[in-house]
């Protein structure tokens, strides 16, 4: 493996496909068994993709948020991004992939993020031109019937694809040497040993026929010493036989190649049955011999790998009702070869007493094909202990539909349920302080504005009572906050439409200036926003209210005052991520020394500050009699993460 940009990079690779699993090859291959392993892991949740894939299996594994950005990844991934955990968690998935790549991957991570499994292939082109083959699964994660973030299982599967590439080669040339005889040919007269080659024979020995002689002496001196009295044994052999004969050895051609070779021929007699000519072909084998190689050595590696995880492989005749379990479903059930019966009803009263009818339903449900078998359940050890096990399988059918047998894989995933209770019951935990840290907020900012209010009612001081309301009125704006937090049991962001609602509600009530004579007016879209921003807007709104209570209605005046929270329109279009918040009121407007007011008023200047601090632009519109708007456009910015302080 190497790195994205061309590096070379020191990870396991899987070598196989990892796909659903296909049939046993009869002569004991386990492919099948182990590409049913890589179905099994597009299933597994966040925690065992960390846990057993990052722990043991090959390839590249990693966890996206819902905002793309990463939240892990294991040492493959790091590797073939060149960064470290550190330098990788937080940044978005299109900052690390680049523009390029991003743009091909984003309809697939968009459907995980939807909640759509996903599997692809990509190809590559290094920096440094070399070509790289992915194979690409995305595992949606979901919590409360929310797609949070995915798992990203990444495998290089280069040397696969190159092995693919070079077996249709080597398949193509074999179809084109048919057509054009192409097959190297030979003929020997078996009275004087002379031999006759055609141009393609010549070509396979690396030998120009304008300047060797060939001979069956000749010809065995390029025959691999090792294989040279076999050669000749066969040969000999066969003078006796008049059938079909053939044998495959080593050459080394005239430029010291060693090559793989298929001999093919018969012997021809004469009317006395004596023999007197062997007629033949010669073919070059060896680049089918060096995909037989590279094959058997893959079959290896993913075997290795799926020892070193755990991953129990087995494969199960259903028209015979046998089973048959490889060395690592032994270990996973805790028994021996010679404990299992290899039937059905062996697998099955291993099973859990609880899960039997419901793993025996969806093996038929799966036999039927009316779904694939994915499935979690217990089983019983012989010395008592419960494990849980994952398991997934594909069934075989014939050209009729008829099942014949499903390969699968179990792999013991205890460990990972403990953890997800252990995790639960924190998060349940954190949950819970949180709602008690707001709880406690709010009821000391409700003490302060209780002393507030007893402190006011102590004074005579008409202005002293005007400040003191003013400061309860923004202490409650804050408590408010605390409390809508509490009750919504989401804390990072908070509905700012629902947040203000409530807080024009009770700015409305505590002025008491005006009875019902002055009514409120609501019309609030919903946006979440972050706790900052959301303090920022709710004092903002409690000033403005209060201005309008205070100067926009004198000697009795009825009105309104109308609060409206609703996207900004810009080019005639209403924008995502701008919105406007407006105060207005019917009132008498504003006075004609506003301005000068406005350089030494409090209210007014918590207004303009409350403003920037709001990320928003503050536009005031007024016409004597008619009342007066306060217009703030902002930005909606995103919900900070929640971090633990240490």
């Amino acid at each position: 493996m190497s790195t994205q940009d061309g590096r070379p990079a020191t990870v396991s690779q899987q070598p196989n496909d990892f796909k659903p699993a296909l049939p046993v090859d009869p002569a004991g291959s386990s492919v099948m068994g182990e590409q049913a392993v890589a179905g099994a892991a597009a299933e597994l949740s966040v925690e065992t993709i960390i846990q057993v894939i990052a722990a043991s299996q090959p390839g590249m594994a990693g966890y996206w948020d819902e905002h793309l950005r990463c939240r892990f990844a294991n040492p493959a991934y790091q590797a073939w991004f060149g960064k470290t955990q550190d330098e990788m968690r937080g940044r978005t998935i299109q900052n690390l992939q680049g523009d390029e790549l991003f743009k091909k991957n984003e309809p697939h991570i968009r459907l995980a993020l939807e909640g759509i499994e996903q599997s692809f292939e990509r190809k590559l082109i290094k920096p440094n031109g070399a070509v790289a083959w992915l194979w690409v699964r995305y595992f949606p994660h979901r919590m409360n019937d929310k797609v949070i973030g995915f798992v990203a299982l990444v495998l290089d599967i280069t040397e696969r694809k190159l092995t693919e590439h070079a077996l249709q080669a080597s398949e193509t040339r074999l179809l084109d040497a048919k057509a054009v005889a192409n097959i190297g040919s030979w003929e020997t007269d078996l009275t004087s040993l002379d031999v006759i080659w055609s141009a393609q024979t010549y070509k396979i020995f690396d030998l120009d026929a304008k300047t060797f002689q060939a001979s069956h002496p000749a010809f065995l001196e390029f025959v691999h010493p090792h294989d040279r009295a076999a050669v000749d044994a066969a040969f000999l052999k066969s003078l006796g036989h008049k059938g079909a004969n053939s044998i495959e050895h080593r050459i080394v051609s005239a430029t010291g190649v060693t090559k793989y070779v298929q001999e093919r021929w018969r012997i021809e007699c004469d009317p006395q049955g004596l023999p007197v000519r062997a007629l033949g072909t010669c073919q070059d084998v060896t680049e089918t011999k060096s995909a037989d190689e590279a094959k058997r050595q893959i079959a290896d590696r993913l075997a290795l790998a799926t020892r070193a995880s755990g991953v129990g492989i087995w494969d199960y005749d259903i028209v015979g009702n046998k089973i048959v379990w490889d060395d690592a479903m032994y270990a996973l059930y805790g028994i021996a070869p010679t404990q299992f019966a290899n039937f059905y009803e062996a697998w099955h009263s291993s099973v859990h007493p609880e899960d039997q009818a419901r793993s025996d339903e969806e093996v038929q449900r799966a036999i039927r094909g009316e779904g694939e078998f994915d499935t979690e359940f217990r089983i019983r050890r012989p010395d008592g202990t419960v494990r849980n096990i994952r398991a997934v399988a594909m069934v075989q059918r014939d050209a009729d539909g008829l099942a014949l047998r499903m390969v699968g894989s179990n792999w013991d995933i205890t460990e990972q349920k403990h953890n997800e209770v252990a995790l639960q019951a924190s998060l349940r935990e954190k949950e819970a302080l949180l709602k008690e840290v707001h709880h406690r907020v709010k009821n000391n900012l409700q003490v302060i504005t209780s002393l507030l209010r007893l402190e006011a009612g102590r004074s005579a001081v008409a202005d002293t009572k005007e400040v003191l309301g003013s400061m309860r009125g923004r202490i409650r704006t804050m408590a408010q906050l605390h409390e809508t937090l509490y009750r919504s049991g989401t804390f990072a962001s908070v509905d700012l439409g629902v947040y203000l609602g409530q807080v024009a509600t009770q700015a409305f009530k505590s002025q008491e200036l005006h009875g019902d004579l002055v009514r409120l007016a609501l019309n609030l879209g919903s946006v979440n926003v972050g706790m900052d921003q959301a303090t920022a807007a709710g004092l903002l709104l409690n000033e403005l209210i209060s201005n309008c209570l205070k100067h926009g209605f004198p000697e009795g005046r009825a009105g309104e005052v109308r609060v409206e929270l609703q996207p900004a329109h810009e080019q005639g279009k209403p924008s995502d991520d701008r919105w406007c918040l407006c105060v207005r009121d019917s009132g008498v407007g504003l006075a004609a020394d506003f301005e000068e007011k406005r350089k030494t008023s409090l209210g007014l200047q918590l207004v303009h500050d409350l403003s920037d601090q709001f990320g928003g632009i503050l536009v005031i519109d007024s016409v004597a009699g008619q009342g007066v708007r306060f217009n703030v456009v902002f930005t909606v910015q995103a919900p900070a993460a929640l971090v633990m302080p240490p």
